[in-house]
Protein backbone atom coordinates (compact mmCIF):
# COMPACT_ATOMS: atom_id res chain seq x y z
CA UNK A 1 0.00 0.00 0.00
CA UNK A 2 1.17 3.52 -0.74
CA UNK A 3 1.64 6.38 1.69
CA UNK A 4 -0.49 8.93 -0.13
CA UNK A 5 -2.51 9.92 -3.16
CA UNK A 6 -2.14 12.77 -5.63
CA UNK A 7 -4.58 14.35 -8.05
CA UNK A 8 -3.01 15.55 -11.27
CA UNK A 9 -5.45 17.49 -13.46
CA UNK A 10 -4.40 18.51 -16.95
CA UNK A 11 -6.50 21.48 -18.05
CA UNK A 12 -5.67 24.76 -19.76
CA UNK A 13 -7.96 26.49 -17.27
CA UNK A 14 -5.30 26.08 -14.55
CA UNK A 15 -3.06 28.87 -15.79
CA UNK A 16 0.24 28.83 -17.64
CA UNK A 17 1.30 25.33 -16.60
CA UNK A 18 -2.06 23.79 -17.49
CA UNK A 19 -1.72 21.36 -14.58
CA UNK A 20 -3.19 21.26 -11.09
CA UNK A 21 -1.41 18.96 -8.63
CA UNK A 22 -3.09 18.32 -5.28
CA UNK A 23 -2.11 16.06 -2.38
CA UNK A 24 -4.92 13.99 -0.85
CA UNK A 25 -4.98 12.60 2.70
CA UNK A 26 -5.79 9.00 1.80
CA UNK A 27 -3.42 6.01 1.63
CA UNK A 28 -4.81 4.62 -1.64
CA UNK A 29 -6.84 5.76 -4.63
CA UNK A 30 -9.63 3.33 -3.72
CA UNK A 31 -9.67 4.73 -0.18
CA UNK A 32 -10.13 8.27 -1.55
CA UNK A 33 -13.12 7.21 -3.67
CA UNK A 34 -14.65 5.35 -0.71
CA UNK A 35 -14.21 8.32 1.65
CA UNK A 36 -15.61 10.90 -0.77
CA UNK A 37 -18.52 8.61 -1.67
CA UNK A 38 -19.48 8.53 2.02
CA UNK A 39 -19.00 12.28 2.44
CA UNK A 40 -21.31 13.07 -0.49
CA UNK A 41 -23.89 10.31 -0.04
CA UNK A 42 -26.64 12.00 1.98
CA UNK A 43 -28.60 14.07 -0.48
CA UNK A 44 -32.01 13.47 1.16
CA UNK A 45 -32.17 17.03 2.47
CA UNK A 46 -31.95 18.56 -1.01
CA UNK A 47 -35.11 19.54 -2.83
CA UNK A 48 -33.92 18.23 -6.16
CA UNK A 49 -31.12 16.49 -7.99
CA UNK A 50 -29.84 19.79 -9.33
CA UNK A 51 -29.27 21.17 -5.81
CA UNK A 52 -27.51 17.94 -4.78
CA UNK A 53 -25.38 17.97 -7.92
CA UNK A 54 -24.13 21.50 -7.26
CA UNK A 55 -23.46 20.69 -3.60
CA UNK A 56 -21.39 17.64 -4.65
CA UNK A 57 -19.55 19.74 -7.25
CA UNK A 58 -18.66 22.38 -4.63
CA UNK A 59 -17.61 19.68 -2.13
CA UNK A 60 -15.28 18.11 -4.72
CA UNK A 61 -13.83 21.50 -5.71
CA UNK A 62 -12.97 22.19 -2.06
CA UNK A 63 -11.54 18.69 -1.66
CA UNK A 64 -9.44 18.83 -4.83
CA UNK A 65 -8.38 22.46 -5.06
CA UNK A 66 -10.61 23.18 -8.05
CA UNK A 67 -13.41 21.87 -10.23
CA UNK A 68 -12.48 18.63 -12.04
CA UNK A 69 -14.69 18.42 -15.10
CA UNK A 70 -17.06 15.43 -15.13
CA UNK A 71 -16.00 13.93 -11.80
CA UNK A 72 -19.21 15.01 -10.05
CA UNK A 73 -21.15 12.57 -12.23
CA UNK A 74 -19.93 9.69 -10.09
CA UNK A 75 -20.84 11.22 -6.73
CA UNK A 76 -24.02 13.16 -7.53
CA UNK A 77 -27.42 11.49 -7.54
CA UNK A 78 -28.81 10.45 -10.90
CA UNK A 79 -32.20 8.79 -10.74
CA UNK A 80 -32.17 8.31 -14.51
CA UNK A 81 -29.67 5.48 -13.93
CA UNK A 82 -32.33 3.49 -12.07
CA UNK A 83 -32.67 1.95 -8.64
CA UNK A 84 -29.34 0.11 -8.85
CA UNK A 85 -27.50 3.28 -7.86
CA UNK A 86 -27.69 3.38 -4.07
CA UNK A 87 -26.03 6.56 -2.84
CA UNK A 88 -26.93 5.85 0.79
CA UNK A 89 -24.65 2.88 1.32
CA UNK A 90 -20.89 2.55 1.01
CA UNK A 91 -19.12 2.82 -2.33
CA UNK A 92 -20.14 -0.29 -4.27
CA UNK A 93 -16.50 -1.18 -4.85
CA UNK A 94 -14.14 -2.80 -2.38
CA UNK A 95 -11.33 -3.61 -4.85
CA UNK A 96 -9.65 -1.58 -7.55
CA UNK A 97 -11.18 -3.94 -10.16
CA UNK A 98 -14.69 -3.21 -8.85
CA UNK A 99 -13.85 0.51 -8.83
CA UNK A 100 -12.89 0.22 -12.50
CA UNK A 101 -16.22 -1.42 -13.32
CA UNK A 102 -18.11 1.26 -11.37
CA UNK A 103 -16.28 4.09 -13.12
CA UNK A 104 -16.90 2.51 -16.53
CA UNK A 105 -20.64 2.51 -15.73
CA UNK A 106 -21.04 5.78 -13.83
CA UNK A 107 -18.27 8.30 -14.55
CA UNK A 108 -18.96 10.86 -17.27
CA UNK A 109 -16.30 11.09 -19.96
CA UNK A 110 -16.61 12.06 -23.61
CA UNK A 111 -16.20 9.00 -25.77
CA UNK A 112 -15.97 5.33 -24.92
CA UNK A 113 -15.44 4.80 -21.16
CA UNK A 114 -13.46 1.62 -21.79
CA UNK A 115 -10.94 3.66 -23.83
CA UNK A 116 -11.01 6.83 -21.74
CA UNK A 117 -11.03 5.47 -18.19
CA UNK A 118 -8.16 3.33 -16.94
CA UNK A 119 -7.93 1.89 -13.47
CA UNK A 120 -5.26 -0.21 -11.85
CA UNK A 121 -4.12 -0.91 -8.31
CA UNK A 122 -2.27 2.42 -8.05
CA UNK A 123 -4.19 4.83 -10.27
CA UNK A 124 -7.37 6.07 -11.87
CA UNK A 125 -6.88 7.91 -15.17
CA UNK A 126 -9.69 9.63 -17.04
CA UNK A 127 -9.50 11.43 -20.37
CA UNK A 128 -12.35 13.62 -21.59
CA UNK A 129 -13.13 17.04 -23.06
CA UNK A 130 -15.50 19.87 -22.32
CA UNK A 131 -16.39 20.44 -26.00
CA UNK A 132 -13.66 23.10 -26.15
CA UNK A 133 -10.42 21.41 -25.07
CA UNK A 134 -9.06 18.00 -24.07
CA UNK A 135 -8.83 17.36 -20.33
CA UNK A 136 -7.40 14.53 -18.28
CA UNK A 137 -7.16 13.78 -14.60
CA UNK A 138 -5.19 11.21 -12.71
CA UNK A 139 -5.44 9.92 -9.17
CA UNK A 140 -2.13 8.24 -8.44
CA UNK A 141 -0.62 6.84 -5.29
CA UNK A 142 2.97 7.06 -4.17
CA UNK A 143 3.64 3.47 -5.28
CA UNK A 144 3.18 4.37 -8.97
CA UNK A 145 6.59 4.76 -10.64
CA UNK A 146 7.50 8.36 -11.55
CA UNK A 147 6.63 9.53 -15.05
CA UNK A 148 8.69 11.68 -17.36
CA UNK A 149 6.09 13.28 -19.63
CA UNK A 150 2.35 13.77 -20.16
CA UNK A 151 2.00 11.01 -22.73
CA UNK A 152 3.67 8.53 -20.40
CA UNK A 153 1.31 9.57 -17.60
CA UNK A 154 -1.64 8.54 -19.71
CA UNK A 155 -0.27 5.14 -20.72
CA UNK A 156 1.63 4.14 -17.58
CA UNK A 157 0.38 1.02 -15.82
CA UNK A 158 -1.82 -1.81 -17.02
CA UNK A 159 -4.96 -0.83 -18.89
Amino acid sequence: MADGVWLIYRTPYEGPTGILVWRLPDRSVLEWFQRVWGATADEDYFEGESDAYWWVTEHLAAELGGDVYGLSSLFAPDRTKGPGRDRHGPLPASTWQELGDLLDRELYVEGDPERNIRVDQHSVRAKTDDDEVDLAYFFVDDALPPVRNRQELWIVGPA
